[in-house]
């Protein structure tokens, strides 16, 4: 989240609490509201945010968030090892595998 491009986005968006959507949690909703340069709103609910068990990410959306999350604080090569092996820890004999991915570079 350090790019200047997403930061320059980032600075437009608010987080607006609502007690009309928390009242239907567990269920994750989110209204999208954007307000373009002439004015003009557009607005959206969406029923199911992604990433939940009713809109799920693809394999490739989940190793792109967490490269983005886990890259910045363990470095580009130790996130690719632990993403790999946690994409495929069914196969793991030993979970101490995972130990020297979890160190800061």
């Amino acid at each position: 989240m350090s790019r200047p491009d997403v930061l320059r986005v980032r600075a437009k968006v608010q987080l607006v609490p609502s007690d009309e959507l928390e009242a239907l949690e567990p269920a994750r909703h989110a209204i999208v509201e954007i307000t373009l340069n002439d004015g003009t709103v557009l607005t959206d609910h969406v029923a199911h945010v992604r990433g939940t068990a009713d809109n799920p990410m693809d394999h490739s959306e989940v190793v792109r968030k967490a490269t983005d999350l886990i890259e910045p604080v363990l470095g580009k090569a130790n996130s690719a090892g632990l993403i790999e092996k946690l994409t495929s820890l069914e196969k793991l004999n030993d979970l101490r595998g995972l130990r020297p991915f979890l160190q800061k570079a």
